[in-house]
């Protein structure tokens, strides 16, 4: 799994670097910073999907999807998309959602079960697993990470799932900012069930 990621990592590199960062040199100097230098710092959140969830309040033009693998591949066939896009290929994962508006992709955020690969835990029935997203450029700014959380999180990926982890690295301040009013009723203290602090050159 690691060799995968590290060689879709390096084929990517300057496309995933612009796209995180933006289209500028000093973004390939950023990426190698925080994809091979720094340590970070990972925090697990938990929400108990049984209880009354907050509304997600996604936008009525935005579109959601959950495509099959297949149909996921004809969606990225002709487009120029991150690495982000490619966690089927990665680590062998089977479940996401999409986010369109007009046609466009907005928004892709991958979803893992027991059996899935997981980078920090042990998933067990009933737990779902929200990690690796992103963001398409021209839809950042609207908070579509944190009401797509909770949308998810409204949905239940799966019948019988009662509850969802998410996994934030510490250094995306704005994620950590918006994950109480997105998957967390606001009368209930935001807690990090288990915080990880790995270098990220042996996890890319």
């Amino acid at each position: 799994m690691y060799l995968k990621k590290l060689l879709s990592t390096t084929s990517n590199f300057k496309k995933t670097a612009y796209h995180h960062y933006g289209h500028s040199p000093l973004s390939l100097l950023k990426f190698m910073y925080y994809s091979g230098i720094r340590i970070n710092t990972f925090i697990v959140y938990e929400n108990d999907l049984t209880k009354e969830l907050c509304e997600h309040n996604l936008e009525t033009d935005f579109r959601v999807v959950k495509p099959t693998m297949e149909e996921l591949k004809k969606i990225r066939s002709g487009m120029d998309l991150s690495r982000e896009f490619y966690y089927d290929r990665i680590y062998n994962a089977k479940t996401c959602y999409l986010a369109f508006k007009d046609d466009k992709v907005a928004y892709i955020h991958w979803v893992f079960f027991k059996g899935d690969y997981s980078r920090f835990l042990i998933l067990r029935d009933g737990i779902a697993e929200l990690n690796y997203n992103t963001t398409m450029p021209e839809f950042r700014g609207i908070w579509l990470s944190a009401k797509m959380m909770a949308y998810i999180s409204k949905i239940k990926p799966k019948s019988k799932t009662r509850g969802a982890r998410v996994i934030l690295r510490k250094l995306k301040i704005s994620g950590l900012n918006t994950l109480g009013s997105s998957l967390f009723p606001p009368d209930i203290r935001m807690n990090p069930t288990m915080i990880i602090a790995i270098p990220i050159a042996i996890s890319l």
